[in-house]
Parts: structure tokens; sequence; C-alpha cells
């Protein structure tokens, strides 16, 4: 048979490490991948325009661009190698064309730096050298050694004058900054500047205040003063002085780049800090830390005041400088002789903002904040039973609703401030009055007491059970229920069956209450958020409440007073930390202001407008009111390029395919579980969820499909923890909830502690899950087997059913540790550290550790003890063994594919029935790759691949005889991969294509057609 299959680059996320913007274009490096983003059409586009794949495995580190008559010419480097080309536009919308000029051209050393001048391209290399590289004749022709020979950490061509001179800053190992200058073939040292305590990481030239900054590996950021008449001209070089300005200290972590932006200094580096600086006074204005992921690369664009972020999470983002400097406007207004008791704003479409305040001597005003002062409009005295207690809450129709301390409530026009009607509510003081649909008004009353109005009519009376705080915090009226979150941190749903709740979820946000309850926009997710500052969230189903999972979080609050949603559906957050609100966005995990108030726990409220936030609040008897208004840039989703995994992706697994879409999972370093969606027609990959409950690195995921169609995903880690997932579609949406979630303790039992039990095996409680594989029990598919190598060298069982997960069994593999575990039929296959497969059967020998776990045995036929015994073993690899592949040839023959740290790739040919397992041939193919081989999968019935930490892919036929007695295997062709440190691999067949999915250090696809 012939084979004639083709491998093409697909997709690829990986660390961005390159960015370059010229004028509406920016261009990022990503692995060996080069992009073209075109800055005009974000964020309405969010797609790259211009796709260019290099043909070398190194990742891009450096891009510079160079206007010409014919175009733009871009030169891209990294590691050793140097590509140009030649960008131009057809004066078609979306038509540009990247042009090869000069094939990679491989240095001697590390390239540091280049720069373009005329046809000429400078590079500075890792030996502190200079080459430079003639366009036109293609051929290099200055190669210069600076008069001091080190190893270079970074570098930077200061000028270039007309003569090829150039000037030139280089960052050493020995804590040195050099300054030096070539001067036709010779080189001439000008200065060496001295203080910091590290290798020098980053070089930036401020060309408009002569200013040099250079960031260490000791977290500190030097400004020095550059004292030189004439940067273009080599005459005056070697008079410039450098003096030393100011000395930088906030970062935590290495600095990896620094950029200026219209005399500000922008840095970047590791555990996502971002730091802004006055280049003049050296002062910090703005930082940001997420802890987590590296920051690796920065530009800025003049004309948008703005810089673009590259990161090791694959992402590339957007930071305006003037939301960086923008402070919040605030403003003051002073009673009399009487304090506020309650504050509301008033809906306007206007940009007047008008506030309703209702103070402690019982006058309701309103206060109208416009022109940058505050005023006083309207009053209206409501009664003695409003003074010193009073609760407002206005509807879209701007009435006003107060509540008073006698039961009372008073209903006011917004405009006109008049009465319209009032009633008696409460036999007693009211504790919340909200406005829970339109026009329906609840109200909270003593003994438990919730009531429902429209107008003054009562609609629905219900019932809170005793408890000590015993009254409604938020409420929301859907589908003719009431959804009530209350003081004590339950969460009800009541219709009008009984004025008991129909359903109760108990204590979600702990004793502290439950704050706000919000429907996302079109959508049967609710959110609640708590005083514990956590958000959590529901599937609702027109009746009762499903608790999905704790909504993944990326900052830390205090407690959380609010959700707000906007018009594209983004999730918003008003919460305290410490002494300052904050305001946290959803759409990249980012605090977008931060405003000094005192805390939580005066009167306050908040309202947004657009892109502006209002915010007042009381202190000392005073009311304060801060505005703050943020860019598009920010309220958009600050993303040029979508983040992905922030570390190392360490597993992955097509979990679904519905054509042309398939759903892939992936587990990571940084703790978390993406699922995501891969279009086989367009090519795209896409993130549609973040799954957050692993307290370590995930290592491991498996999946399996109900009878329903939704999905069970097992996910392991460290710590020995198990979280199943459970998935479901709904339309074009995929909700996600948490089902079980399991912790070995120290004695092995991961149900409830039973004392009075004598448990004979004792596990590991800080063994890490290192694959994992789930089935359905063969007697009953309500329970499904756990199947998990460890690494205490065991190989442990557990079971699933009804949202619990039960311990059952564990047998040691060997003394070395079990790093796969695959499964054919009944049949389990690990593969170890000492370069053994193991095949095992379950067998009942071990005793039962959990009585619920036996009475759900007891509806099986199987007897109640199952463990594994060992039913072959047989050596392939001369140390560990990291993948398995495994295929039914014919009947009970099987193909089973290992990989591992030898390099070697074995097959191995075995005969199956039952306990009883027969080699019939073994095969391997010695040093197929230059490093330990991650990764091996069979395809179909004649084709394999083999992944590498060299980034090669490779692609195989096998072919097995008639008699299934012998296996040959051909190489058919290697690939390039962009990602490295390949950990895991998965495959998708759509038609007579393949799609291969790998990760690592970022996940890459290829497509494999015939």
């Amino acid at each position: 048979m012939e084979f004639s299959q083709k491998v093409k680059n697909i997709d690829c996320w990986a660390p961005v490490t390159a960015l370059n913007v010229h004028k509406d274009y920016l261009f990022a490096g990503s692995g060996n991948k080069l992009e073209v983003w075109s800055l005009k059409e974000w964020p309405d586009n969010r797609k790259p325009i211009l796709v260019k794949w290099l043909n070398c495995s190194s990742s891009i580190h450096g891009i510079k661009t160079s206007s010409t008559d014919d175009g733009l010419i871009v030169t891209v480097n990294g590691n050793r190698f140097l590509s140009v080309f030649n960008l131009t536009n057809s004066h078609t919308p979306n038509c540009l064309k990247l042009d090869l000029i000069q094939e990679a051209i491989y240095f001697k050393d590390w390239i540091m730096t280049v720069r373009l001048k005329h046809d000429k391209v400078f590079a500075i290399l890792s030996s502190n050298s200079i080459t430079i590289f003639d366009l036109r004749s293609k051929q290099i022709t200055r190669k210069v050694s600076s008069s001091v020979q080190c190893i270079l950490y970074s570098a930077l061509i200061i000028s270039i004058d007309s003569t090829e001179n150039a000037l030139i800053a280089s960052g050493t190992v020995f804590k040195q900054t050099l300054i030096w200058c070539l001067i036709g073939e010779s080189t001439k040292l000008i200065d060496t500047l001295e203080g910091h305590d590290g290798a020098i990481f980053a070089l930036e030239y401020d060309y408009n205040s002569k200013k040099l900054f250079t960031a260490s590996d000791d977290r500190s950021i030097h400004i020095w003063q550059h004292n030189c008449a004439l940067l273009d001209s080599s005459d005056s070089w070697s008079s410039g002085q450098f003096t030393l300005c100011h000395r930088l200290f906030s970062h935590t972590a290495r600095i990896w780049s620094l950029i200026t932006l219209s005399g500000y200094l922008f840095s970047c580096g590791e555990n996502d800090e971002i730091c802004l600086w006055s280049s003049d006074s050296g002062k910090l204005l703005f930082k940001s830390n997420r802890e987590d992921a590296s920051l690796w690369c920065l530009a800025a664009s003049q004309e948008r005041q703005v810089i673009y972020i590259g990161s090791s999470d694959s992402s590339i983002r957007v930071v305006s400088l003037k939301d960086k400097l923008t402070k919040p406007n605030r403003y003051l207004f002073k009673f009399n002789s009487t304090y506020p008791k309650s504050i509301n704003y008033i809906k306007s479409d206007s940009s007047q903002i008008s506030l309703v305040c209702v103070s402690n001597d019982g006058f309701c005003s309103k206060l109208i904040h416009i022109d940058n002062q505050i005023t006083q409009g309207s009053k209206v005295y409501l009664g003695k039973d409003f003074e010193s207690y009073c609760i407002t809450s206005i509807d879209d129709g701007n009435f006003i609703y107060c509540a008073s301390k006698t039961g009372h409530v008073k209903v006011l026009e917004g405009s006109s401030m008049q009465e319209q009607y009032s009633f008696q509510a409460h036999n007693g003081k009211i504790f919340t009055c909200l406005i829970v649909d339109e026009n329906m008004l609840l109200t909270s009353g003593p003994k438990g007491e919730i009531k429902l109005w429209i107008n003054d009519q009562l609609i629905d009376c219900y019932q809170i059970p005793p408890s000590r705080h015993r009254w409604i915090s938020c409420a929301l009226y859907v589908d003719n229920c009431l959804i009530a979150g209350d003081a004590n941190g339950h969460l009800s749903v009541f219709n009008g069956e009984k004025t008991e709740a129909r359903q109760c979820l108990a204590n979600v946000h702990s004793s502290n209450g439950v704050n706000d309850i919000k429907f996302r926009p079109s959508s049967d997710l609710l959110y609640s958020c708590g005083r514990e500052g956590k958000v959590y969230e529901y599937l609702w189903n027109g009746s009762s409440l499903t608790k999905l999972r704790l909504f993944p979080l990326r900052t830390d609050f205090d407690w959380i007073e609010r959700i707000l949603f906007d018009n594209y559906g983004n999730l918003f957050l008003i919460g305290f930390s410490s002494t300052n609100l904050i305001v946290w966005q959803q759409s990249d995990q980012s605090i977008l202001c931060t405003i000094d108030c005192g805390g939580g726990h005066r009167l306050w409220n908040f309202n947004k407008i657009d892109n502006r936030f209002n915010f007042c609040f009381t202190k000392q008897s005073e009311l304060h009111f801060v505005s703050h208004s943020v860019s598009a840039y920010q309220t958009c989703g600050p993303f040029i390029k979508q983040e992905f995994h922030s570390n190392r992706i360490n597993c992955c697994c097509l979990i679904d395919y519905v054509e042309p879409v398939g759903l892939i999972v992936t587990g990571g370093e940084d703790n978390n579980i993406l699922i995501s969606e891969f279009n086989t027609i367009t090519g795209t990959l896409q993130v549609k969820d973040c799954c957050k409950g692993h307290i370590s690195a995930v290592r491991a995921v498996s999946s399996i499909q109900n009878k329903d169609g939704s999905l069970l995903i097992v996910s392991g880690g460290g710590q020995s923890q198990l979280i199943v997932w459970l998935l479901r579609k709904r339309l074009d949406r995929l909700i996600i909830s948490q089902v079980a979630n399991n912790f070995l303790d120290p004695n092995g039992n991961t149900g409830k502690r039973k004392s009075w039990k004598d448990l004979e095996i004792t596990n590991d409680p800080k063994s890490r899950y290192l694959s994992i594989n789930i089935d359905k029990w063969k007697a009953n598919e309500d329970i499904y087997m756990i199947t998990v190598a460890c690494s205490d060298s065991n190989l442990k069982l557990f079971s699933l059913a009804a949202n619990e997960i039960n311990f059952i069994g564990e047998v040691a593999v060997s003394n070395y540790c079990p790093l796969v575990v695959n499964r054919i039929n009944e049949t389990f296959i690990t593969g170890s550290t000492d370069g053994y497969l193991h095949l095992w059967n379950i067998n009942n020998q071990l005793m039962i550790q959990d009585s619920s776990l036996e009475s759900q045995m007891k509806g099986l036929n199987i007897s109640p003890n199952p463990t594994f015994i060992k039913i072959y073993e047989q050596l392939a690899h001369q140390s560990g063994i990291n993948c398995i592949s495994s295929r039914q040839i014919h009947d009970n023959v099987w193909l089973i594919l290992s990989t591992g740290d030898d390099t070697i790739l074995t097959a191995t040919l075995i005969k199956l029935d039952g306990n009883l397992v027969n080699l019939i041939t073994q095969k391997k193919l010695n040093y197929i790759h230059s490093s330990q081989i991650s990764v091996v999968s069979i395809i179909n019935d004649v084709s394999l691949i083999t992944c590498s930490i060299d980034q090669r892919l490779k692609l195989w036929n096998y072919s097995i005889d008639a008699d299934c007695k012998d296996i040959t295997i051909n190489p058919v062709s290697s690939h390039l991969i962009s990602v490295a440190d390949i950990s895991s691999a998965a495959i998708l067949t759509f038609k007579s294509n393949h799609f291969v999915i790998i990760t690592g250090e970022g996940i890459q696809i290829l497509k494999i057609s015939e």
C-alpha cells in the first residue's frame, strides 16, 4: 500500500514571546508561528489576518519592521536563526502578502537583538559580537567582536549612523551593562554601567529624553541619563556619559521586558506583574499582579497610546496608558445637622447623575451631580415613622419605595418627589425592601415574613424557617417563583402553592449571608455572591435550582456585594478588599478600578452607566461621590488574543465530537481545567469554560458519555485529589457542574470516618495521580469504575455512584511508579518507570472499606471485594514508559505500542483470552527521536504517530501479516512542532482527515490528510 499522508499546521496556542507594532498592524511570535493582527479592526475582528509558519522548531524571540518603497521589511529571529520577509498590501481588505526575502540564516550564537538600516540587518549575538547581513547580496558583510568577551542576556542597538557605525548597549551575566560602539572594523568600549546585583535581562532607550533603562535579575530597574549631543553621529558617542538617576523597586520576580511610551516606562515579568513608572521621577504609578502567567514581551503604539503584552498563557493583552493614569473624580456633599440613612441611584439616560438620600430626620432628598458639582434638589418629609431608620428601593420607572421601622411603606414618584400611595406592609420593622420584577416589591418583616406586592396589593406571602438572621437579603421573581437569598447564607425557592420554601440550598455562602443573585442575560444560569468572597453558579429549570460549581475567580475579595452584567453579557463583581471597593470583570479576570472608601461596613451604593462607574459612600457624616471612567480597551475585553493555560499543559482528552465541532479538555500546572471547542472546518480553537477546584497541578483527565448524552469528566493530580465534572449541552452552551471531589485521608478512607473499623490499607495522602481511566461497571451502568495510576507505586480503584466517589482497593504495581494506565476490554495495562508493561484483571481479595459501597455492590452480579490481579508482565523499555496506545487487530489479538525515555518505540503483539496472555511478537525501533518520547498514538489500521521532547511529530505506517504473527513499522514523514516540552496528544478523525491535538507548553493542532 502506498502512503501519501500530508501533515499541515492548523492552529497553535503557545507562549507569545515577541511583539512589534507598525501603524495599524501588530506582529506576534508564538512558537514558530508569526501572526499579523489588524489593530484597526479590533475588537470587531479577534482573529489574525495573516499567519506564517516558519520552517524551524525554535520559538520567535524578536520581530523588527522597517518601511521601504516596496512595502514593509519584517525580520524575525529566535535562537540562532534570522528570517526576513516583505509585507505588501494589495489594497484589498485583509489581503496582505508576506513574501520570504531571505530564508532562515543560522548564526554561530544566539541572537539577542536586530535592527534594520536600509538594506542591512545588524544583529547582536550572545557572544557580545555584531554581525551585519546585506539583504541585496544575501551575504554577511561584517562580523566584529567587542573588546569585552562575555555572555549576554540582553542587548540593544541604540543608534546606527550613516556610515553603518553602531552604538550598542549589552547586558551581561556579570551584573554590568556595557556601552560600546562599532567603528568600521573595530570596536570601542565607551562605558561600563554597574550597580545591579544580577544579570541584565532587559534594556530600553527613550530617544525623547535620552534615557537608558536597565532591568536585572535583582528585580530592580535603573534609569540612566545619557548625555550625548548627537545620537546619529558616531563622533559624539565617545563623549556621551551615562548618569544613574533612579533605582526602581517593586517587582517580586524577574523582569523580562521594558518599553517606553510618552515619557512613561512599562515593565513586565514573571508572576504576571505589570508596572507603570514615571521615567522622570521614577515613581510607581500603577501595578497589576495576578501571580499567574509570565509576561514575556511588550510593544507600544504611539498613535493609540496603548501597550501590548505577550504572555505565557498564549494571550496578547492591551493596556491603555490613559486608563492607568486616570484617577477617579471625587466630590463631597456635607449635611448640615443630619446624616444619611439610605442612598440609592436614580436611573437616567442622560449624563446627569441623581441620587435619592433619606436622612435621619425623615426627609427624602434628591441630590443631583452635574458639571462637577453636587446640588440638592426636591425634598420631602416622609413622616416620624421614617426618622432614624429607612430603607429604600427604586424600580425601573424611578418610583421610590421607602420602608420604615414600623412596617409602613411609602411610594414616591422620582422626578417630582410626590407621594403616590402608602400602605402598611408588616406589624413591625421592615428589614428588606427590594424590587424583584419590574414593579413587584418584596418586603421582609418580623418573624421571617416575606410579602410580594404590586402597588399596594398583596400578591403572595411566604415564611422563612426560624434562624438567627431571619430576613431576606436579595431576591428575584422568575417563572412565577421567588428565588431568595437570606442573611443566613441560604438560597430558597418559593412558589404560590405554600408558604414554606419548596427548595432550600442551605449555607451556600456560610452564615454571613447571600448578598446578591443575578441571572446571566438570556440564560438560565444564576449566580450568587456572599460575604465570604465567593461566587456560585446554578442552573434554573423553571421551578428549582441545581448548584453547578464554584465560579472561578482570580482575585481575593474579603466580601462580594453585587453582581452586574452589561449589554454584552460580561460579568462584573463589586466587592471589598480591606478598606477598598473593587470593581472586577470576568473577561480578563482583572480589577478595573480600586477606590479607597474605608471598607464595606458603611452606607454605600454603586451604579454603572456605559463605561463609567459611579460610587457613593458615607464617611464621618459626609457623602462622598466617586466617578471613574474606563475605555473600551478594558470593558470590551482587553485581549487581542484569548488566554489559554498559563503554565505547562500535562494532559488532554477528546471528550466529544458532533460534526464539525470537537470538545477538548486540557489540564495543566496552573491547576485549571479548560473546556475548548475545535472546529474542523474553520480550523479554530476557542476556550469555552474554565473549571477550578484542584489545589495542585492537574496531571490526568478521562471522560465517558452517559445515556442522556451528558459527559462525565474525571480529573486527577497532586494531593491525591479526584474531581468528577458533569458537562451538559444546552442549545449552544455548555453547562458544567462539579459532582464529586475526593481526597484520600491518611487512613485511606475517602468517605466518612468510621473509627471503629479496622483499616488494613494505608494510602499516601500526598501521592500524585498520574493517569486515569473511567468506564462503567459491566453489570450496572449506573456505577462507574475509576482506575488511577499513582506516584506511590500503586494502582488504585474507585467507584462513582450517586455523585459519590468511594475507594475500593489498590495493588502495588512494583517497586517502581506507574506512569500510565490504559484499558482493553476488562484488562488494564500499566507502564512504569522500570520499563515493564503490566496487564491486570479485577479479582476479589481486599476487604470493603465503606458500607455504602458494599450496598452498591449487592446489586451487581459480582462479588463485593474487587481488586487487581496481575496476569502478565513484559519488559518493553530500558527506562520509564511515558505513553501506551492499543488497538484490536483481530478477535483476541491486540497491538500495544509504548514509548519511553529510552527513545524507543516498542510494538507488542499479544493474544488475550480472559486471564490468559500469550506474547506473539515484540519489535523495537531504536532511537527514533533525539530525546524522550512522550506520545504514541494509533490513528487507524495503517498509521500511527510519535511525538517527542525534541519537538518533532513523526508519522509512521504499520502493517500486520494475515496470520497476525508479525508487525512491520516504517517511517512516513517528520514534522516540526511549535509546542515545547510535549506531554500528551489526542486525535480527532473527521472523514479522511485526522486532527492531532498536541499539548505541552501550549497546544498545537495539526491535520493529517490522506
